[in-house]
């Protein structure tokens, strides 16, 4: 996929997935995008043979989720192909925090995902903050055992059981339960820090040493299970241990949930006082307008008296009604329907409303004033008089009602209906809004930069 490394001024950061062949690097891949982008399978053998990624534009940014093949192989042709395709992925965005996905078999982790990870800790020395451990498709029965082994297999390395995240085996039918573990495995992402991953050495894997190495291994988990009572012991405090930090975990993801309901909620009410701000702008422009048809009428009415000629007086009358009528009409319909459709479900209400009620009123006065103007000019034919009244009456009271009207219903209902529809976008899992991208896109965009609003914030 180099067709699709183009250079961009874009700040640029990058979740490297890495791991063994079948252990699921593709699947986890495609659960934090939130689409199926990679192919996935069971086998043990590789799927993933070149390095893929999918970018993902977060604002000022963008995240570039990457797919790497697996290191152990039953060819050392092919192992020295997949060092390369992984040294590609870190050379193309350096700056990157790094997953490694481990699999088991009853409770141990399999012996080539430990040789892979040394070999790979070796050559890049990944910091803590930056290196996450996934383990996949672990019963949660079977945590404490695989976190036991893992931690006296790895003695040498410093491990965190908050870099740790354990996903159970989930069904395609089990969409809330695969939302939630997505969305927590998100904000278990967001919680790490990138860092310019650089390599100190090769990376050293030989495929006619793995026999002798798989065999080390082997032995040194017969020795763990040797001392049964201390196995034990490690197994059942780890277990309540890791217990403790999902549920620290949970909580953390739970709090964010409530900030962003939150925020949304504010954000709506501050809208909605704008929304009102504007419409009772528009009220004082109504009430202007029935004042000057008012003064109008009275000039109107002053002038009759004087004047035996009713053509001035037909004329204005039925270029007033006119007006009225087709002024009102056209500000209700198209204040009615700009607001309903702009709006959408949450601004239909209110924007439908708004847009008709001043679009109407708008349009009578606008089309009752230039009714009796033309009706006062036109003079003495009744016919000609009412005609030219009832036009141009119509005419202005359209184009007033179609700005009043349309104007309004807009507003009302595109900011109305446009917060629900971003908040809910920017919301995690809905966040969905978040989605083929957008659910992603707004997820961990919006954890990403509520990390680094807090990082800013810690350094002034």
């Amino acid at each position: 996929m180099d067709t699709n490394c183009v250079s961009t001024k874009r700040p640029e950061y990058g979740v490297i997935i890495l791991g063994n062949g079948g252990s699921g690097k593709s699947y986890l891949c495609n659960m934090i995008i939130g689409q199926d982008r990679f192919e996935t399978d069971c086998r043990r053998e590789s799927v993933t043979t070149t390095t893929e990624y999918h970018r993902i534009t977060t604002g000022p940014s963008d995240l570039l989720i990457y797919n790497v093949p697996g290191l152990i192989e039953s060819h050392q042709e092919t192992i020295e192909r997949n060092k390369r395709e992984i040294i590609k992925a870190f050379k193309q965005c350096p700056i990157s925090v790094v997953i490694f996905v481990w699999t088991q078999v009853d409770g141990r982790p399999l012996p080539d995902d430990i040789i892979a990870f040394r070999a790979l800790q070796q050559a890049f020395q990944f910091s803590n903050k930056s290196l996450m451990f996934v383990v996949n498709k672990v019963p949660s029965k079977r945590e404490g055992i695989f976190l036991a082994f893992l931690t006296q297999i790895l003695n040498t390395m410093s491990i965190s059981l908050e870099d740790i995240f354990c996903i159970e085996t989930l069904n395609p039918d089990e969409n809330d339960k695969l939302d939630f573990t997505r969305d927590r495995l998100l904000h278990f992402i967001a919680q790490h820090h990138e860092k310019e991953q650089r390599m100190y050495g090769d990376i050293i894997v030989q495929y006619n040493e793995l026999a002798a190495l798989r065999k080390a291994l082997k032995e040194q988990c017969l020795l763990i299970e040797a001392n049964k009572h201390t196995l034990e012991f490690q197994i059942e405090r780890m277990a309540k241990e890791y217990e403790v930090v999902r549920k620290k975990q949970e909580k953390s993801y739970h709090n964010l949930i409530v900030e962003l309901e939150f925020a949304r909620e504010l954000s709506i009410k501050e809208q909605l006082q704008d929304v009102r701000k504007k419409i009772g702008k528009e009220k004082g422009i109504k009430k202007k307008m029935e004042k000057g048809c008012e003064i109008a009428k009275d000039q109107f009415r002053m002038r009759c008296r004087g004047n035996e000629n009713t053509n001035v007086a037909i004329g204005g009358v039925v270029g007033a009604a006119s007006g009225a009528s087709l002024g009102g009409a056209a500000g209700a319909g198209l204040g009615g329907a700009a607001g309903a459709g702009l709006g959408g479900v949450a601004g239909a209400g209110l924007g439908a409303g708004a847009g008709a009620g001043l679009g109407g009123a708008a349009g009578a006065g606008l089309g009752g004033v230039a009714g009796v103007a033309i009706g006062i000019v036109g003079g003495p034919c009744a016919i000609a008089t009412g005609a030219a009244g009832a036009a141009l009456g119509g005419a202005v009271g359209f184009a007033a009602g179609t700005a009043i009207g349309g104007a309004v219903g807009v507003v009302a209902g595109t900011v109305i209906g446009g917060a629900g529809g971003v908040v809910a976008g920017t919301a995690i899992g809905g966040a969905g809004g978040v989605v083929t991208g957008t659910t992603l896109g707004g997820a961990i965009s919006f954890l990403y930069k509520c990390r680094k609003e807090r990082c800013k914030l810690l350094k002034d």
